[in-house]
């Protein structure tokens, strides 16, 4: 059973699970879903952070969503705070200066405004490691 002072209490009966009550008094359930990261609530995923994984950039964010329902309840904190045990606190991110919308060509590369001020809340908050933007770089495109 996985535990640390920092992440939500851990579930009884899986090693990669954790449960909590957030600050709306429900009682979520968080599962270490591989390179996910989600949240449950009466059996529904309500929330997730995803990771991917490249030779070339290793661990990085690739999405991460609460319903609006759920928002400002501590979920997507209890969220990161798991993805960060499991994948440090420097995992590749977007850049904070990345421009997003239709010209982008993948939602891993920029950030939302919403998952922006959260991910600074996070750094402010020591959840994750700041560090300078970098910028997720797509695979090599292979030649014949």
């Amino acid at each position: 059973m996985k535990s640390n002072s920092n992440l939500p209490e851990a579930s009884n009966d899986h090693d990669d699970a954790w449960t909590f009550t957030d600050r709306s008094s429900r009682n979520i359930r968080l599962e270490d879903e591989g390179l996910k990261i989600c949240a449950y609530h009466n059996e529904r995923r309500i929330g997730w952070i995803e990771f991917d994984e490249s030779d070339h950039a290793g661990t990085y964010l690739w999405g991460m969503e609460v319903e609006p329902a759920y928002r400002r309840a501590g979920i997507a904190s209890a969220m990161m705070k798991i993805a960060a045990q499991t994948y440090g606190r420097d995992f590749g991110r977007p850049s904070f200066s990345a421009q997003g919308g239709s010209s982008a060509s993948c939602s891993s590369e920029y950030f939302t405004q919403e998952g922006a001020l959260f991910f600074r809340y996070c750094i402010e908050n020591d959840i994750v490691d700041d560090r300078p933007d970098v910028e997720v770089l797509n695979e090599p495109a292979e030649h014949d």
